[in-house]
């Protein structure tokens, strides 16, 4: 039957399962047979029915699998109690119309299924009817479940089920990837299922989420979007205060531990923990480890107080078998003794001939033991033959079985159970109460024979339909259970059994014929035996115990005993000490002739053989000191010492095992009295002379003996060959020199050193050659003594002479140096006279070049304002003419006008602005034009018409591709490469600080933070003010200390822009929360189109130390190759289709943008032409401008020159010959226009100009100043032209356009001006309008956008509209080849050709 476990019943506790769910839950057993299944559909449905019912938590695994019966009404209702499952759900081939699990709160998955090689934990597959396609499941329903902790999730083929598709799988199981998977293989469609109720709708997902029809079934979310962000786990509601406890699962109803809906691990009494109450807790105050009264057992997810009795304990846990190193013993886990009793698997299907040998030498069958009638006649389908019933033999050492034995159709053969001999337990913890245990039905045994099963712990008993049959129904099985609601059921077995009795001495039945096959003995058994007895007496060496048990008398007894003791025996067996008998004498006895033992001589160690003290058989066995004798015998010396006596020591060269570890004592050296090791330098007290560190008999040659200490002094060490008392008078001879103390010369003392008396030393002849100490008065010493005050003369008289001629030569030429000193001041003060410095101010020249840049200075009524660009805290941004005195041409310029009442500093960094600007000439970057020191003061710089580069790229981020992207980035790194060579510090590069004149050129701009440092400062320390601080390095930051190095770090946040179209750095981040995000390592994440080679540059860029940072120069290099090959690096969808839109520059409409005050007849001409004639002076002096990197760069230089500086020699010269017909180009035709307008005053036509990029006609073409035609110096006087060769600036990347871009839209109110909003109001020609309205019709009504930091002005955020210009588009030539802007194959049909820049129609403007 079902496995059914009340644990409120088993335990009688409610403390099991405490809480508001699990007060009184009902664990019930799941199954593991995964897809076989046995029996009908309706079979299996009451058994699904019998098994769950009630039940609120299963322990294993729910399957439902094969309710296929269409007959069949399938009411599943009795699920909907399950509150947890801990293994799998597994649900295939039912047709019922739903699962309604609808309390399932949380699957486990501590066990998952297995199929294809992955492991599931929910699978469902193939529940409907392929025959009429209209029976099975259609709904799951399982509405409150809440979380999958493990295992992945699967859908087959079930094609009437609905609503699978709408759950949010990723909130029930986020550790899964994927969280589920849907197959669908079936040969028809699948149902339509109608959409989920509309209060399913979730706002943070944007679906619909629900299990089935109905506003009940809709999904309740827990995680992810639906919580706040400082949720780690999972909420109960959008507030951050309404996160779950992190021991909950599934979801909460509060943030308590105790408001889980499930729990991650464990449940103690209605809170969920991490661990359950340990057994044992630290005492703070004894500081020992005690019981814990309220320890718990973790059974599963549940803390339960004692494990149910199919499980066992082991410590802390309840466990279904016990570890390795442990064996059960009373359902508890204990270690063994010694190597534990080994322990097999269960059979999972029946035992065959293949899996017997694998019971060999098993004590315990974990699981259950099952023998068919195809154990014994084989099965070709699993391919096992017939089980030879000797090796059932196998199983003769099994112990304990902890499932169930079952044995049905067993042969003929096999007449009893006497393979399990030594079966005791069979534990049923794989059954419920009321299943079977031991079920034997149907075989031909004879008699059971499991003569020592004694416990049968749970299920029930079953033995029926076996005709031989006999001896069962007298076996009393209740005397082996545990619990009183087990069953015996033991009928239908053979009938004449009257011959077949048990014996007389068995007791409660028997298990065969034969005293040693009783249950019980009536009278007598032997202990741990089988045979019952009459009496003990009838067995030798027993005794009565009591308690009719029979014992063995003690192993020592030799006939008889009355009792177990071994004083108790008759006789002894081996030896008799005192009334005892023993197998040996007691330590420090032997036995003698008698079999009694006797005490060993007093200094034997370790026991004795014998009465002897000596070392050997008969004596002592070890010694704890031995003395070696001379004739190597061993005695024992007294065990009251614990050293060698005098004369002896102890060696540590002893080789005898029976000294191992103890001392033996060897005799001394010969001249040693005592020692103390051996050799005579160990002696403690020497026989004849001590001479350290050794004892002798005589002293060597240079000691001498003292018979009075018994010692060898040392001679003196001046001593040789020996001597006869301890000074240097006694020695035999002398080691060095010699003194003689008499006349005779007999007594004489040795000394390393001749005395003052005898000063010295020569060599006697008559002495052999020793060396002596002699005086003055020796005839050899006298004769030296005269020879060497000769020498003494010689040498006073040379050093007289040499000391004059030193200081003869030193006065000549102290004299010389002083007059030539003098001389020098002379020069000093005079050449400072003449320059002007007072004599005390020395000069201090440092090798700088003068910077030879010009301010230049113009009047109000040059300038000619129109509409506001933008406004910041220093004033306004206008655009302008600015109409030069003197000349005929006016110039578009941008306008920075000082706004009233500013302060003196404001001024000072509006002219600090100027000049950092003067010092700026390069082709990307913005240069001045002119100051206007009114009492606004105003800075004049070009007008760019596109606009800064952020707005630009937001607004046309579809058309911009790989190459483009990367032009502008080198362009910015070598502009301000330019500005380092020339000592700037910009300190506000950003995007919105890059403008751009075309399309692919951009010029840097907005130094108004810019700092020129002086020749020896490498850094500048700002004063204060605020800082742009999300494009700033952080020692920026931090200290304000500005660089060239923090100047790479906002070029790498200026490169993320441009890459991200556009995007705000550290958009979700508060400024003053950027400086620790940087300290924390965190970066810009890498753009989504950058490859890693792009994203480590910028990384480079960011790196904390400003010196491992890469130098501009090293930027431009790295950017530049790049944009060879831009799509190796930006990876940009439809990049090769991309394009910039094409724009016409129309300077009518910005005559009308600043009314008709402008009208004149000057010439339009843009800064960078009127400039062109300085600069060619400049290039003409200084062979064009010098780089610090010595490159020389001429204006107007196309990119391609710029960027790939291996432009050949003859391109550079015929470039140089054009630029200079460029730069006077328009000067010659202003002459020519003003010639033309003395003859015809009354015509104001403008015709165009050499170096004109507009023109005066709408539908004329209108070439780029780089693509000019080549003119003859003649021109002016109206020579044919010739056509110039191939302009340099022209490649392959640009594109040809068709005929209308070229085309300049006509104003359809041409005295009006159009604002950006479309306004049709128009200005008259005859009304004045005010500032206020100026600036409304000009920037359309919107406000200035705030910024992060307000000195820095943004322009307002409006978007520029081009008629006809789509995003992507292509155009093709008369050939049909498509124009990529980066395809390289377009070098074989180039085109010379411009795309003009478009102001914008009647109803837009293009901010400037």
């Amino acid at each position: 039957m079902d496995v059914k476990i009340l644990l409120f019943f088993l335990f009688g506790l409610n403390e099991i399962l405490q809480g508001p769910t699990y007060c009184m839950a009902r664990v019930c057993r799941g199954t593991k047979q995964k897809l076989t299944h046995s029996g009908s559909a309706a079979f299996r449905y009451e058994s699904l029915r019998r098994k769950y019912t009630n039940c609120t938590y299963i322990e294993g695994n729910l399957e439902i699998v094969f309710l296929n019966d269409k007959t069949i009404k399938y009411d599943l209702s009795f699920l909907d109690s399950i509150r947890e499952i801990t293994g799998y759900v597994l649900i295939i081939g039912v047709f019922a119309d739903y699962i309604p699990l609808t309390n399932l709160q949380i699957i486990r998955g501590r066990e998952l299924f297995k199929h294809k090689e992955k492991y599931y934990s929910l699978f469902v597959a193939s529940n409907y009817d392929r025959g009429t396609k209209k029976v099975g499941l259609k709904e799951l329903r399982f509405k409150s479940l809440g979380e999958i902790l493990n295992g992945k999730v699967s859908f087959m083929n079930n094609n009437l089920l609905c609503y699978e598709t709408t759950i949010n799988w990723t909130d029930i199981n986020p550790t899964s990837k994927p969280p589920v998977e849907f197959f669908f293989e079936s040969d028809f469609k699948r149902r339509k299922c109608k959409p989920c109720h509309r209060s399913c709708y979730h706002n943070s997902t944007a679906q619909l989420n629900c299990w089935g029809a109905g506003p009940e079934m809709c999904q309740k979310l827990s995680q992810g979007a639906v919580c706040s962000a400082s949720c780690d786990n999972r909420c109960f509601g959008k507030l951050p205060n309404q996160c779950c406890h992190a021991e909950c699962a599934g979801g909460c109803t509060g943030p308590k531990n105790t408001d889980c809906l499930a729990c991650r691990r464990f449940r103690n009494e209605g809170e969920c923990v991490a661990f359950c109450p340990p057994m044992t807790k630290y005492n703070t105050v004894t500081f020992e480890m005690e019981k814990n009264p309220n320890y718990k057992y973790s059974y599963g997810s549940l803390c339960v107080k004692d494990c149910p009795s199919h499980m066992l304990k082991d410590d802390s846990a309840c466990v279904r078998k016990c570890p390795t190193n442990k064996q059960a013993v009373n359902n508890t886990c204990v270690l063994c003794e010694g190597v534990c009793p080994k322990t097999c698997n269960g059979t999972t299907a029946w035992l065959n001939s293949k899996n017997i040998a694998s019971f060999k030498d098993c004590t315990i069958i974990e699981g259950n033991l099952i023998i068919l009638g195809v154990t014994f006649k084989g099965d070709p389908s699993f391919k096992t033959g017939p089980l030879d019933l000797k090796d059932l033999d196998n199983l003769n050492s099994v112990q304990e079985i902890t499932g169930r034995l079952t044995i049905q159709e067993s042969p003929v053969e096999l007449k009893n159970l006497s393979f399990l001999k030594n079966l005791k337990v069979i534990g049923g913890r794989n059954e419920a109460v009321l299943g079977k245990s031991l079920f034997i039905m149907k075989t031909q045994l004879e008699f059971l024979g499991l003569t020592k099963l004694k416990h049968i712990r749970n299920g029930n008993v079953v033995i029926q339909v076996n005709d031989n049959l006999c001896y069962a129904e007298t076996i009393k099985f209740t005397s082996m259970f545990t619990f009183p609601k087990q069953k015996v059921i033991v009928n239908k077995n053979r009938n004449n059994c009257e011959n077949k009795t048990c014996d007389p001495q068995c007791k409660n039945g028997c298990w065969g014929a034969g005293p040693e096959r009783c249950l019980e003995c009536a009278n007598y058994h032997i202990h741990k035996a089988t045979p019952c007895i009459a009496s003990c007496s009838s067995v030798p060496l027993h005794y009565d115990a009591g308690s009719k048990i029979c014992k063995k008398c003690h192993p020592q007894c030799a006939n008889n005993c009355t009792g177990p003791g071994e004083h108790e025996c008759d006789s002894c067996l081996k030896v008799q000490h005192g009334p005892n008998c023993m197998s040996h004498c007691p330590p420090n006895m032997f036995p003698n002739q008698k079999k009694i033992c006797q005490v060993c001589h007093i200094n034997c160690d370790d026991g004795c053989s014998g009465s002897s003290y000596e070392l050997k058989i008969g004596g002592c066995n070890s010694c704890k000191i031995g003395l070696q004798q001379s004739d190597g015998r061993v005695l024992c010396f007294s065990k009251e010492s614990s050293e060698c006596p005098d004369g002896f020591h102890p060696t540590y060269k002893n080789k005898m095992k029976q000294m191992s570890g103890k001392i033996l004592c060897v005799p001394c050296h010969k001249e040693c009295e005592t020692c103390f090791g051996e050799g005579n330098y160990s002696c403690k007290k020497c026989r004849n002379f001590e001479m350290q560190p050794y004892c002798t008999s005589k002293c060597s040659s240079n000691y001498f003996s003292d018979r009075e200490q018994m010692k060898c002094i040392e001679c003196h060490n001046e001593c040789l060959n020996g001597c006869h008392g301890p000074t240097s008078s006694d020695c035999a001879a002398c080691r060095n020199l010699k003194i003689y103390l008499n006349n005779n010369q007999t007594m004489f003392n040795c000394t390393a050193v001749c005395p003052s008396f005898k000063p010295y030393s020569i060599q006697d002849e008559e002495l052999r050659g020793r060396t002596v100490c002699v005086d003055d008065s020796h005839p050899v010493i006298l004769a030296k003594i005269q020879e060497k005050q000769k020498k003494i003369s010689y040498t006073i008289i040379g050093a007289v002479f040499g000391v004059l001629m030193i200081i003869l030569s030193t006065g000549v030429a102290i004299y010389f140096s002083c007059k030539r000193r003098r001389e020098i001041a002379a020069v000093t003060k005079l050449n400072a006279a003449m320059l002007g410095y007072d004599e005390n101010e020395p000069l201090n020249p440092t090798d700088i070049k003068p910077d030879l840049a010009q301010l230049r200075l113009i009047k109000e009524s040059e300038l000619r304002k129109g509409g506001i660009i933008g406004s910041g805290a220093f004033g306004t941004v206008y655009k302008g003419f600015w109409i030069p005195d003197g000349e005929n041409v006016k110039i578009p310029v941008a306008i920075k006008v000082l706004q009233e009442g500013t302060s003196p500093s404001q001024n000072k960094e509006l002219l600090e602005e100027a000049r950092v600007m003067c010092s700026v000439d390069q082709q990307c970057c913005i240069r001045i034009l002119a100051v206007c020191m009114t009492a606004q003061m105003m800075l004049i710089t070009p007008l760019m018409p596109l606009g800064c580069l952020l707005d630009y790229i937001r607004k046309n981020q579809k058309a911009i591709g790989s190459q483009v992207l990367l032009n502008w980035c080198t362009q910015i790194a070598k502009g301000m490469a330019y500005l380092e060579g020339r000592a700037i510090v910009h300190r506000d590069l950003a995007a919105r600080n890059v403008l751009l004149q075309t399309p692919n050129q951009i010029r840097i701009t907005d130094f108004g933070l810019a700092k020129l440092l002086d020749y020896n400062e490498e850094e500048y320390i700002a004063a204060g003010g605020k800082m742009p601080i999300k494009w700033l390095a952080l020692e920026c930051i931090q200290h304000r200390i500005f660089t060239h190095k923090s100047d790479v770090w906002s070029y790498g946040v200026t490169v993320w822009e441009l890459f991200t179209y556009g995007q705000r750095p550290y958009e979700n981040v508060r400024a003053a929360h950027v400086p620790d995000l940087l300290e924390k390592g965190e970066r810009l994440p890498q753009p989504n189109i950058c490859t890693i080679d792009v994203y480590m540059i910028m990384i480079k860029c960011w790196m904390l130390d400003a010196e491992s940072r890469p130098s501009f120069k090293e930027l431009e290099v790295e950017f530049g190759k790049m944009s060879r090959d831009p799509g190796r690096y930006l990876v940009i969808e439809g990049d090769k289709l991309m394009r910039l839109p094409s724009l016409t520059y129309d300077k009518r409409d910005l005559l009308q943008s600043l009314s008709l005050v402008t009208e004149g007849p000057e010439e339009l001409v843009e800064a960078e032409d009127y400039l062109m004639p300085q600069s060619s002076q400049g290039a003409a002096d200084g062979n064009g401008d010098n780089n610090n990197d010595g490159t020389k760069i001429a204006s107007g230089n196309s990119p391609e020159d710029v960027f790939h500086p291996d432009v050949g020699t003859e391109k550079q010269n015929e470039l140089d010959n054009r630029r200079r017909e460029k730069r006077y180009g328009h000067l010659e035709s202003a002459a020519a226009a003003r010639h033309q307008r003395q003859m015809d005053p009354h015509r104001r036509g403008r015709e165009d100009s050499i170096n004109s990029r507009y023109s005066t006609d709408p539908i004329k073409y209108s070439r780029d100043r780089d693509d000019i035609i080549e003119l003859d110096p003649n021109h002016i006087m109206g020579i044919q032209p010739k056509l110039a060769p191939t302009a340099p600036f022209h490649s392959s990347r640009q594109l040809p356009v068709d005929e209308d871009d070229y085309l300049q839209p006509k104003s359809v109110n041409p005295a009006a001006y159009i604002d950006i909003n479309g306004s049709t109001d128009s200005y008259k020609n005859n009304y004045e309008p005010t500032n206020d309205e100026l600036m409304k019709d000009i920037l359309g009504a919107t406000t200035m956008a705030s910024v992060e930091n307000p000195e820095y002005f943004e322009q307002n955020n409006r978007n520029l509209s081009i008629p006809g210009v789509g995003n992507n588009f292509s155009w093709k030539d008369g050939n049909g080849v498509t124009y990529y802007n980066d395809i390289p194959k377009l070098d074989k049909a180039r085109q010379e050709f411009q795309q003009p820049f478009i102001m914008g129609d009647v109803n837009s403007e293009t901010r400037v």
